[in-house]
């Protein structure tokens, strides 16, 4: 009900890093995100949608823990299949490998926990989410300008 008062341009869904610790098969997470696109186009159906996956989540040695990439792989295919875009939070945080970079960092990005983004580090993040959607909005709408 609030989202259709709402009546959003863009809703983006942003989960994944919690769910990197869980034990839930990743594959599972895509009939939830059916489910939730389903109800977000019957309550806002003018809404474009933006699937984000999560941040980089290390293991006690530093190395990426591979369910980011599995859940990351499942949030890539339902964004696809649902006709949402997909923007890649490791990739904007420069791959693998760059929260321990980021941690170690001056100023710290990432905090030494292995699992959060310092408000610096978010707001790297922010920045390069607030450009891709520069790009494809200025892709879709030529002539228009970025607002």
């Amino acid at each position: 009900e609030e989202l259709a008062w709402r009546a959003p341009k863009l809703v983006i869904l942003a989960y994944g890093s919690n769910e990197v610790g869980d034990a839930h098969a990743p594959w599972r997470y895509e009939a939830q995100y059916q489910e939730l696109v389903d109800r977000i186009k019957s309550a806002a159906p003018e809404a474009e949608c933006l699937i984000m996956g999560p941040s980089e989540r290390d293991l006690p040695d530093w190395t990426t823990n591979p369910r980011v990439f599995e859940i990351e792989d499942v949030q890539r295919q339902a964004a696809e299949n649902l006709g949402c875009a997909f923007f890649s939070v490791v990739e904007a945080m420069g791959g693998p490998g760059t929260l321990r970079e980021w941690a170690f960092s001056k100023p710290s990005l990432a905090r030494k926990d292995r699992v959060h983004l310092t408000a610096a580090g978010y707001h790297v993040v922010g920045e390069k989410l607030l450009d891709a959607l520069k790009q494809s909005y200025l892709a879709t709408f030529p002539d228009e300008t970025w607002p």
